[in-house]
């Protein structure tokens, strides 16, 4: 038998529990609402994150054509590829070498500097051929005959016009303008070097133009122990 004035006294209790019960039931929803939404406002940064840096990629591979898709270790060893056995030689072409540039600087035996007629100074570096370096580098060690290949090239383009034919790529991965280079009295610097024996050929792909003409070239220099190759 339950005693008198029980039942007033859960009357009274009971619906203020059931308020509280429901008040908290309320703040967890918007806890969860807070939850979602934050969730959401990560989701979308990073989503957005995401595309501009694939669209930058993108672009940086339109600048440079297949170097984006190239790792370092390959590039580095497409561009350490020397002696190719091909076809018969392609005839040089100066149809794009119509500007004239004075060359102020030889760096070695396939590297120079020269300026346009603004003064603009841009590095340049021959394709298709690789000379001894003249010193001690992080990556090559300075090779037999690098002094004397700096000097005929010297000889050849130093304060003097030259003229430009480029290939498929326009420069390689340390900013610098490949080139096959003319004189003023039309000689094709990058196979009189080879010719002569102060460069051996370096094919790296897509700037393979003339590769057919320097292979044959050089096999000649050899066989005649030109340059370096009286060394051999």
């Amino acid at each position: 038998m339950k005693k008198k004035g029980t039942k007033d006294l859960s009357s009274r209790l009971f619906p203020k529990q059931k308020i509280l019960i429901k008040s908290a039931s309320i703040d967890m929803s918007i806890h969860k609402i807070n939850f979602k939404l934050l969730y959401l406002t990560v989701f979308i940064i990073f989503t957005f994150c995401q595309s501009k840096s694939e669209t930058e990629i993108i672009r940086r591979s339109d600048r440079s054509p297949g170097l984006a898709a190239q790792s370092v270790e390959t590039r580095e060893k497409d561009f350490r590829q020397s002696e190719k056995t091909v076809g018969n030689p392609t005839p040089a072409s100066t149809e794009t070498t119509k500007t004239p540039y004075l060359v102020y600087k030889v760096v070695d035996g396939d590297t120079f500097w020269m300026r346009d007629q603004n003064n603009l100074e841009t590095k340049v570096r021959l394709i298709g051929i690789d000379g001894p370096e003249t010193r001690n580098t992080r990556k090559k060690k300075k090779g037999y005959y690098g002094n004397e290949a700096k000097v005929y090239l010297q000889s050849l383009i130093l304060d003097r016009y030259v003229f430009i034919e480029q290939d498929v790529r326009s420069r390689d991965q340390y900013g610098r303008l490949l080139a096959y280079v003319y004189t003023e009295n039309n000689l094709f610097v990058n196979a009189d070097l080879i010719a002569n024996g102060y460069a051996v050929i370096m094919s790296v792909p897509p700037n393979v133009k003339h590769q057919d003409e320097f292979f044959n070239l050089q096999q000649q220099a050899r066989k005649n122990r030109a340059g370096m190759w009286g060394r051999e």
